[in-house]
């Protein structure tokens, strides 16, 4: 270059000016670029010896933030040319500031109006606002009002709270973008295509990584024209969250790159996902390193506990070497030491289970053993049972030959005595006793005989008895040993009968998961066949019915085998083939988003409020009576939150401004009571439940509470934070009300006196909104879709939406959780089960803000961003009657065979409702 100036002799100053200076040490870190690192030397090289000649006027201006001077360390004499010439050019005040903001506006030839001029001001200094962050919500700002404003309307705070303020403008954008991809499986994709993008840096935090198409293709396990699809729209025009621009066409070797590091601060969900993707790479890190210390011997496979961990992340994340080549490229030992280690546990199970397995064969023998015992024992009862009786038998007969024995043995003492007295007498009178002395030897001589014969008789009944006692005792032991055999043989009859109870029931269970599947599925066809028709131009009575008949079979089949009563597939058909949704949509609704509705304590009305300063007033069993409210403003403002008095005679709304307008319902078409409350936008009122009383909650951070018998004295503040107030909920009676900021951090006050009664600080930050339920549990939603419940210190976290939760309502009747949420779906959840699929209610088409429920809990009134209120019926029971009146006759048998299925038999299976 010198050379040229000199040989043309030009002699003019020259000015090289470098911007943003700093991308100079990522690109020496440019994978792609095998040169990266000496280009960037001779650049530099450049630049220092352009600005050390003498020759030519050449002189070298470098923009550079200052967090970057360290590293200017990377190229010799550069910090010394710096420290010769620098100037730091010092931070933009806040008047600099103000005119990047108005300057701009002021040369299209619009105006900003001084309250958001102040609005904007209080902002900048209070969050240390960036000029990229800035300049994202002015143009958001700018978008909105070309596209909402009246023709010559300046600027105003309704259109920059519109887009979420310089707080959350670019998260809210980015959010937008991410709900309006076409299904859950792009939204996964772009997942990891911004998890791509970013990187692990030296200091463990997640840094912007400039990425190849082809390997983001390859990474996030994408083609390349889904890939694309998704980049272009967070690169189209007014976007601008990934590089190149969108003029640029992309190829498989384009770099593409996250715009600016300010998109990984504010977007939520991608601070949310850098962190992901943070730990993703700490842990494959020390998974590496563990690979590597086992290949050295140093260390052993993984244990049950970290083997778990680390499939659950492989399971998760599906790592590939493309991605893991930037942390550690030894991807294939990390992958083979993590299967190694999969199979040593799998085989530790196994030889666990196989011995399980012969403990079960080695019980089941036993059993078998057991039983065939128990018989033998039954017979060896039987048998001993009839020793018993010949023993007790044997031993009633040697008792009565005793007794026989004793009379005889009496008898002969007797015939004893007779002849002592006979021989007495034959002595005295010998002479006649003598012709009788042989008689009387005889006599002596039997009853000798019948002695002896008596005492063996007596020694025969003695061996009797004592045979019976040993044959009594053996009975006894034999039947001893018969009870416990035969109550084994109980035992085992009473698990063989209950394995047969269990087969029986699993037989019946099989039959009933059947049915209810079946019914599943024809609430599905059901709603696909109502769709059909209503395209149709000409129906038979039997297609005309048929929706219906298969809605009710399918919720009769559900109700009578045990399903779950709120199944969302039944609950779809009901209420899509009852056609029961009322849509306010057009000239009845509002012109804007609709950010609150309030249903009256009666539940006759219900009142909307939206961002197009309006608020209407309907009868909830006509929606098409309803009469618009005077607000009486100045000028056009939102209003952000409403609600009912307890009598019902009040309406009270908030206003972005922080005014509070009260009305009277007898007098709705004059103009509302005005009150100043808060500083900034007020973001929830609740009326107290006891009491004449409203508290107001908003940005400003300040909880306020308002005695409606002395509004004149305005408003008393009872809590103060430096953040914003999010929302606030009431207890179940009403006694404490729970205030979320936007970190997270939920206060506890008492209704009655404001004392504060518990601090808790939630696992995650950007909450969005909370409600309370009758077991004093706090649910808590946020921007990652995610809820939070709270009992005392202990809590639960659980994922319910895909974005943003920005309103809840707990239904203590039945146990149910309602949301909504940025991702334009409204869920109604099982408190008791979040595993079992929620009912879903998807009639918005973007954003739905904020839902209420009639004091029946049968109506479901939501409010969205798409300017439509729709009222949708929750019950399932009053849904079925609706469809029921719509239905004459059974399901034919042709339909039957057709969706229910042989195997069942045909039954009319309408009852006469």
């Amino acid at each position: 270059m010198i050379e040229y100036f000199e040989k043309n002799q030009i002699k003019n100053n020259i000015l090289i000016y470098v911007d943003q200076f700093e991308e100079i040490f990522r690109f020496r870190q440019n994978e792609y670029n095998s040169e990266a690192t000496e280009d960037s030397e001779k650049f530099v090289n450049f630049l220092i010896d352009a600005a050390k000649q003498k020759n030519i006027p050449i002189y070298v201006v470098l923009t550079l933030r200052s967090d970057f001077l360290s590293d200017c360390t990377d190229f010799p004499k550069l910090p010394d040319m710096i420290n010769n010439g620098h100037y730091l050019i010092p931070k933009m005040t806040l008047k600099d500031k103000e005119d990047a903001f108005k300057g701009p506006a002021e040369l299209a030839g619009a105006e900003i109006t001084s309250e958001l001029g102040s609005l904007i001001k209080s902002h900048i200094q209070d969050y240390d606002v960036s000029l990229p962050v800035l300049q994202h919500s002015l143009m958001r700002t700018w978008d909105h009002w070309l596209i909402n404003a009246d023709h010559g309307k300046a600027i105003d705070i309704e259109h920059y709270n519109a887009v979420g303020s310089v707080t959350d403008a670019l998260s809210v954008h980015a959010e937008q973008i991410f709900g309006l991809l076409p299904d859950d499986e792009k939204r996964k994709l772009t997942e990891r295509i911004f998890k791509a993008l970013t990187h692990l840096g030296d200091d463990n935090r997640g840094t912007r990584r400039p990425t190849r198409l082809d390997e983001i293709c390859e990474i996030a396990d994408g083609r390349e024209e889904d890939v694309i699809a998704i980049i272009n729209e967070f690169r189209a025009e007014g976007n601008s969250f990934l590089l190149p621009a969108i003029h640029v066409l992309l190829k498989s070797d384009t770099v593409i790159d996250i715009s600016h590091e300010s998109v990984m601060r504010i977007w939520k969900r991608l601070v949310e996902w850098v962190g992901e993707e943070t730990e993703s790479a700490q842990l494959y890190i020390r998974l590496s390193k563990s690979a590597e210390l086992y290949q050295e011997g140093k260390t052993g496979l993984l244990a049950s506990t970290d083997l778990q961990i680390a499939l659950k992340w492989q399971e998760e994340n599906e790592p590939n070497d493309i991605w893991a080549v930037r942390y550690d490229p030894t991807f294939d030992r990390t992958m083979s030491y993590l299967e190694h280690s999969k199979k040593e546990y799998e085989k530790e199970v196994a030889i666990k289970e196989e011995k399980q397995r012969r403990s079960l064969k080695r019980a089941r023998f036993i059993a078998i053993f057991l039983g065939t015992a128990s018989l033998i024992s039954i017979l060896f009862l039987i048998v001993a049972l009839n020793l018993k009786f010949k023993a007790e038998d044997s031993e009633k007969k040697a008792k009565e030959k005793e007794k026989i024995a004793l009379v005889e043995s009496k008898i002969a003492e007797d015939k004893r005595k007779e002849a002592i007295s006979h021989k007495r007498i034959a002595e005295q009178q010998q002479q006649i006793a003598e012709q009788q002395r042989l008689i009387a030897e005889e006599q002596k001589l039997y009853a000798i005989i019948q002695q002896k014969e008596a005492q063996y008789q007596k020694q025969l009944a003695l061996v009797a008895k004592n045979d019976a006692e040993t044959a009594r005792d053996l009975a006894k032991e034999l039947q001893k040993e018969a009870e416990v055999l035969r109550d084994q043989a109980i035992e085992q009859k009473r698990i063989a009968e209950s394995l047969k109870n269990r087969a029986e029931i699993s037989e019946a269970r099989t039959d009933t998961l059947r049915r209810l599947a079946i019914a599943k599925s024809m609430t599905v066809q059901a709603v696909k066949i109502y769709q059909n028709n209503q395209k149709a131009q000409k129906l038979t009575k039997e297609n005309e019915e048929l929706p219906a008949i298969l809605t009710l079979q399918g919720y009769y089949f559900n109700k009578n085998y045990g399903g779950n009563p709120n199944d969302p597939d039944i609950y779809t058909a009901l209420s899509v083939v009852s056609n029961s949704a009322t849509v306010i949509r057009g000239d009845n609704a509002h012109s804007d988003a609709v950010r609150d509705i309030a249903i009256s304590n009666n539940g006759e009305l219900f009142t909307s409020c939206s961002d197009d300063g309006t608020i209407k007033l309907f009868e909830l069993n006509d929606a098409e009576i309803h009469l618009e409210l005077k607000t009486d403003l100045a000028k056009k403002t939102a209003i952000r939150t409403i609600t009912f008095s307890n009598d019902d005679q009040k309406i009270i709304a908030g206003s972005y401004d922080g005014d509070i307008l009260i009305w009277n319902v007898d007098k709705a078409e004059t103009k509302p009571q005005k009150f100043k409350g808060h500083n900034s936008v007020i973001n929830k009122i609740l009326y107290a439940k006891n009491e004449d009383k409203f508290f107001t909650a908003g940005n400003d951070g300040s909880l306020q509470v308002w005695e409606m018998n002395n509004l004149s004295a305005g408003s008393n503040v009872i809590y103060q934070t430096n953040e914003k107030i999010v929302d606030i909920s009431f207890s179940y009676f009403g006694n404490f009300i729970a205030v979320l900021s936007e970190s997270g951090i939920i206060k506890t006050l008492n209704t009655s006196d404001y004392s504060e009664k518990d601090l808790i600080k939630c696992k995650e930050g950007s909450a969005m909104s909370i409600t309370w339920n009758a077991d004093n549990e706090l649910i808590v939603g946020f921007a990652s879709g995610k809820i939070e419940i709270w009992n005392k210190e202990e809590y639960q976290e659980v994922f319910v939406h895909s974005s943003g939760i920005n309103d809840l309502f707990f239904d203590n009747e039945n146990h149910r959780l309602i949301t909504c949420s940025y991702d334009g779906i409204i869920k109604i959840w099982d408190y008791w089960d979040f595993d079992i699929e929620p009912i879903i209610v998807d009639s918005h088409d973007s954003w739905v803000y904020c839902i209420a429920v009639t004091p029946n809990k049968a109506n479901l009134i939501s409010g969205s961003k798409d300017k439509s209120i729709i009222i949708n019926n929750i019950n399932t029971e009053i849904l079925k009657t609706l469809v029921r009146k719509e239905v004459e006759a059974n399901m034919s048998h042709k339909n039957w065979l057709k969706f229910v299925g042989e195997g069942i038999e045909y039954k009319n299976e309408l009852p006469e409702d």
